[in-house]
């Protein structure tokens, strides 16, 4: 019988979905004001007339067997809700829904947790959309967050420097959801030389929150190893026949002592200067990582700063560049 009246609902793209066609007889006609839904998906309303008197009806719609169970999961806290409302974990943690009813469920840590996902009619880390047609049973997984620190440093100042230079960096350390235990601090560098950058950090153990310095010091050129070198080696042997003649002129003419006195003294400030140039110009040694007798060689090389407490351990780099 037409124009009786229907009660429908509309899903999520605006469709409407009728979900129950009055007669005009014993079930009523021309419903009236709103619809009421109980806690068990049941609705309730009136209608203007029908009925056994004509006068109208109180009437009933009973939920369809459908519904959402939620199970909350882990050993952290938090809260599951729903849209349309009726599911509050965890105070309740199931509703009845009509069948075709989209119910979105929306997931809150506590503070001290965080959500670890679906499981079951959802998955992912976003809103959980579940369409009705059945019971539906879904999982929320909450975590417990555990204290934690970072550490981080800063680039190295100078960022370049020759043999024998030093440079230094800031480390800082910051705990994370009430970390407080004191964290011990080591560097290393890479590549590993005999006469390659030294690392060493101050202090080496602190409570996070404050600031360490990484101290990168290189190794100078020394005259002990570029004496040693070919081109010094050369200069010696040339000097050797000259002082010869030097010795020989001292016997022979007395007169010519003060040019005897003097000649020696040149020949000093020529191995003197010889000695400079080998100094200047690296002895005519290597200049590069793979080693060399002019103190740390060329190259870059990355520092690795570890802070540990307990089992937890994390790292940071920075890079120094000898030249």
């Amino acid at each position: 019988m037409a124009n009786m009246g229907t009660v429908f609902r509309l899903d999520t793209s605006g469709n409407e979905v009728v979900l129950y066609n009055f007669m005009g007889t014993g079930d009523g006609a021309t419903p009236q004001a709103g619809l009421t839904l109980d806690v068990q998906g049941n609705l309730y309303g009136t209608t203007l007339g029908g009925g056994s008197s004509g006068l109208g009806t109180v009437f009933m719609l009973p939920a369809a067997s459908a519904g959402v169970s939620v199970l909350l999961q882990g050993n952290g806290n938090g809260m599951v809700t729903s849209n349309p409302a009726g599911i509050t974990c965890g105070s309740s943690c199931s509703a009845a829904f009509l069948t075709g009813t989209t119910v979105q469920l929306k997931a809150s840590a506590a503070t001290d947790s965080s959500f670890g996902g679906w499981s079951g009619a959802c998955s992912g880390l976003g809103p959980c959309y579940v369409r009705v047609s059945a019971v539906q049973g879904v999982t929320a997984l909450f975590n417990i967050i555990a204290p934690d620190f970072s550490l981080t440093a800063s680039a190295l100042s100078p960022s370049a420097v020759s043999p024998g230079g030093s440079s230094t960096a800031k480390i800082n350390v910051t705990g994370t959801d009430g970390f407080a235990t004191p964290i011990a601090l080591s560097c290393s560098v890479q590549p590993s030389l005999t006469l390659g950058p030294t690392c060493s950090i101050n202090p080496s153990s602190f409570i996070p929150g404050n600031a360490a310095t990484l101290t990168v010091g290189t190794t100078g050129p020394t005259v002990g190893l570029l004496l040693s070198t070919p081109g010094f080696r050369m200069l010696y042997a040339m000097s050797l026949p000259i002082l010869g003649l030097l010795v020989a002129g001292t016997r022979f003419d007395s007169t010519r002592k003060l040019k005897t006195r003097i000649l020696p003294a040149v020949l000093v400030c020529l191995l003197a200067g010889g000695v400079a140039f080998e100094v200047a110009c690296g002895g005519g040694g290597t200049s590069s990582v793979s080693g060399g007798s002019g103190g740390s060689p060329a190259g870059t090389y990355i520092i690795t700063v570890t802070g540990s407490s307990g089992a937890l351990q994390h790292s940071t780099t920075t890079t120094i560049k000898i030249q």
